[in-house]
């Protein structure tokens, strides 16, 4: 079940930065909603919110490391993590495989997803993987804090 939640979620990261490229690189920005959602197009060549882009090796390194550490920790204490944090791990496999893919393949991760939250912030542009891996990494902490110590409590 995993590997095809990997396949489906690593396929629509991948198809929408290729949309992004294909419809959206060297044009203006479209708005999806007015004042909070736009699509555009960034080439990012560094990290999170394209801190140190001049360093686009060591995030290749970085990432494969990070994946390949997960990947076996995930296999290694597979009888003792819950299904919760399972999800959670596959899903920030994920978002940093999809990163790396670009890194890779292209030498910079797209980004395309633009929030000004209605604007309060000019959230920085990202894209899906970079969904996957704040919203799931919120997520877990969350459930880690508030939800996991309530169900080792019971115990």
């Amino acid at each position: 079940m995993y590997i095809v939640i990997t396949l489906i979620a690593l396929i629509l990261d991948q198809v929408t930065k290729y949309l992004a490229i294909v419809y959206l690189k060297g044009q203006p920005a479209i708005k999806i909603i007015d004042n909070f959602l736009y699509f555009t197009y960034l080439e990012n060549k560094g990290a999170a919110f394209g801190m140190l882009d001049d360093k686009p090796m060591f995030f290749t390194i970085f990432a494969s490391a990070f994946i390949l550490f997960m990947i076996f920790y995930l296999l290694k204490n597979r009888n003792e993590i819950g299904n919760f944090y399972k999800f959670g791990f596959v899903m920030i496999i994920v978002g940093a495989l999809g990163n790396l893919i670009d890194r890779i393949r292209l030498g910079f991760v797209v980004d395309f997803i633009f929030s000004p939250l209605g604007g309060l912030y000019d959230f920085p542009v990202f894209n899906l993987a970079d969904v996957y891996l704040t919203v799931t990494a919120i997520l877990l902490l969350i459930y880690a804090f508030f939800f996991d110590k309530e169900e080792k409590d019971k115990q």
